[in-house]
């Protein structure tokens, strides 16, 4: 993980995704990505953000002092990322030509159900949540978060009342 400390800001709706990095593959064999979320995606910018060739750069992740919170999440799911294109800048996701990273459904027999993952600069951290587990994916500690509210939603079972007298048989 880097150095940015993972904040854990639950339902903070002022979060906006500003850049996914691919990782790579882990040892379950689940590919990797950082998801970087910021209160502020208006002044998020990077030394090599205005290059036509992203992929050709190393220095494309924005400053931490401009990231608020990464997320990390491991998945089946492969994901292409404006990173490693080579045909648009970074530039081009701000202006919506291109997404920060989409599906990849290129080994995929059908189409992917209910919809295929497409995140865009700007993205509020709610949408990209909700559009995850939709797909049942989660960031880190999310899943656990999920059951744990789940389990405090359902209403515990009473025990049937015990008359207070016996009654004879």
């Amino acid at each position: 993980m880097t150095q940015l400390s993972r904040k854990k800001m639950k339902n903070n709706k002022n979060l906006y995704l500003v850049y996914v990095e691919a990782i790579g593959v882990n040892f379950n064999d689940e590919w990797e990505y950082e998801f970087l979320f910021s209160e502020t995606p208006d002044v998020v910018w990077a030394e090599d953000w205005a290059e036509q060739c992203p992929s050709a750069c190393e220095n494309l992740r924005p400053d931490d002092s401009m990231v608020s919170e990464v997320r990390r999440l491991s998945t089946i799911i492969p994901f292409s990322t404006a990173q490693r294109n080579s045909c648009f800048s970074m530039q081009d996701c701000i202006d919506g030509i291109l997404a920060i990273a989409w599906e990849n459904i290129s080994e995929y027999d059908e189409y992917p159900e209910p919809f295929r993952l497409v995140f865009e600069f700007g993205e509020r951290i709610d949408s990209v949540v909700d559009k995850l587990s939709k797909r049942s994916q989660f960031f880190e500690g999310d899943e656990a978060d999920s059951e744990q509210e789940t389990e405090e939603e359902e209403e515990p079972e009473t025990p049937p009342e015990t008359p207070d007298e016996d009654i004879p048989f």
